[in-house]
């Protein structure tokens, strides 16, 4: 028995072949580009990811060797806040436009100024630009290249996917929960919100439950994926929530992940929101809702610093080598970098705080800081965000078990240990990295009967502890960041 997951991401798309026992059979992964093409917009061409999830389902099923009758199904994760325009044909009228685009930012403001928390408490999105209300509301406010026409809908990538796969329109609970339109409690689109985007229900595309299995691949994809027609696709959910299912975590547990991003997550067996709009909470199936926060500030942050503050590092080093220094050099000075502090907010910052134009920095110089001193304020000031987002999180759920970690990041054990000192927690990385196919196969065996991928395999791969030293290190240089992250947002309002 083998189940593909399918993860449509932000830069590229892969399959993974997972068998009965959850071991992964083989992996295929094609990239594509995200575009710039004008001030804060983030684009991408989705024919292009179409055609990168029939390439990678083509190449697992021929490095596999799967005939058609092997694989038992395919299952589908994405991540959150992409939109388009299609029109009554299916056709694209617009780009792609992912969470990273923030032309919506002028929108997002009078809607907060309107309708402050009410909309946030009913759907578990906060108003900001990544979101697809906002989006919407840009865009019926006339200031996009790209107009709704009568018939048109919005949709996702993962709509556009199942569409071009099958002829439906249908979205899944987990991917409408993250638009912002989504009413959590009677399971439908919120009127408010919809009045709010200015756009009715039927300009969205129907609402269906995360396990729902379609057959009847169309020939061609099926001719050009290798996969039988009648082969059950899931229509799975987002790449967050899958994590922490792919990741094996309990209710108990906390999952984060960097990446260029960053996020933190624990599983509930009922929606909540925070009374002051700090945390998302997203829908993963009948019985489990995933709350937790994202940032934007993550692995993008050492890269920046890399390629703009250190360029004279990397003459004549490779990426590796240039990684390997940046670690030596923010080893060299203890926890706390004697007083030098980085908020790191290159591109504003979602979680807590959901605010676009916050800007970072330094604080603390003093002449005996070095270039040491500020390659571990880079690594220390994602962190201290990070825990910021998790005390958040933990106002709504205690969440003592553990705390998976998965992303770029788990490469380097340096960055890891910082992780554990800081949070004070063991870490614990699973066996396998791809948590969000997994996730989606994991959901697949649900919404057809067959029995959870056995516990052995969920078994900890590694754990890291904290060191007691580093941890009463951190506490002060911790608690001075949370005092300049809050005077920052003052003097920036």
């Amino acid at each position: 028995m083998y189940i593909i997951g399918v993860d449509i991401g932000t830069t590229s798309t892969k399959a993974v072949v997972f068998d009965d026992l959850g071991g992964t059979v083989a992996r295929a992964e094609r990239a594509y580009p995200l575009l710039h093409p004008l001030p804060h917009s983030a684009e991408q061409r989705p024919e292009e990811i179409v055609a990168a999830c029939i390439q990678v389902l083509n190449e697992v099923m021929m490095s596999a060797s799967l005939s058609e009758e092997a694989v038992s199904a395919v299952s589908f994760s994405a991540a959150m806040h992409s939109l388009m325009i299609i029109d009554c044909q299916g056709r694209p009228k617009s780009p792609l436009l992912t969470w990273a685009d923030e032309r919506s930012t002028g929108a997002t403001e009078r809607l907060k100024e309107r309708i402050g928390l009410s909309l946030y408490k009913k759907t578990g999105t906060p108003l900001h630009p990544m979101s697809p209300l906002t989006k919407m509301a840009w865009i019926q406010e006339g200031q996009a290249p790209w107009t709704l026409q009568p018939g048109d809908r919005f949709i996702s990538i993962k709509e556009y996917v199942f569409y071009c796969f099958f002829g439906v329109c249908w979205t899944d609970e987990s991917m409408a929960s993250a638009t912002g339109l989504y009413d959590f409690t009677k399971r439908e689109w919120s009127k408010e919100a919809l009045q709010a985007a200015q756009i009715s229900a039927h300009n969205l595309p129907d609402i269906k439950p995360t396990k729902t299995v379609l057959r009847g691949l169309k020939k061609d994809i099926a001719r050009e994926t290798g996969l039988n027609e009648k082969t059950p696709f899931i229509l799975g959910a987002t790449d967050g929530v899958l994590a922490n299912l792919g990741a094996g975590a309990k209710n108990d547990d906390m999952v984060m992940t960097i990446g260029t991003s960053g996020a933190i997550r624990c599983t509930l067996d009922h929606p909540v929101t925070h009374e002051n709009g700090h945390t998302f909470c997203y829908h993963l199936s009948e019985d489990a809702w995933v709350v937790g926060g994202a940032m934007n500030n993550g692995g993008i942050v050492l890269q920046w610093a890399k390629h703009h503050l250190f360029k004279e590092a990397k003459k004549g080093r490779t990426p590796e080598e240039l990684n390997l220094w940046f670690e030596k050099e923010a080893a060299k000075v203890p926890p706390g970098c004697e007083g030098l502090i980085c908020l790191p907010y290159l591109h504003g910052e979602r979680a807590p705080f959901w605010e676009t134009g916050l800007q970072g920095g330094f604080l603390g110089m003093t002449s005996r800081h070095e270039t040491s001193h500020f390659c571990r304020a880079l690594y220390e000031g994602v962190l201290f965000q990070l825990k910021m987002v998790a005390e958040a999180v933990w106002e709504l759920s205690p969440a003592k078990g553990k705390l998976y970690i998965n992303g770029g990041f788990v490469r380097s054990h340096f960055w890891t240990q910082m992780l554990a000192d800081i949070f004070n927690k063991a870490l614990v990385m699973p066996s396998h990295h791809d948590v969000s196919s997994k996730g989606a196969a994991a959901l697949a065996r649900q919404a057809l009967g067959y029995p959870p991928f056995p516990e052995d395999d969920r078994c900890d791969a590694e754990q890291i502890s904290p060191n007691a030293t580093a941890v009463a290190q951190y506490e002060r240089p911790y608690a001075a960041y949370k005092k300049l992250a809050d005077a920052m947002r003052t003097l920036q309002k």
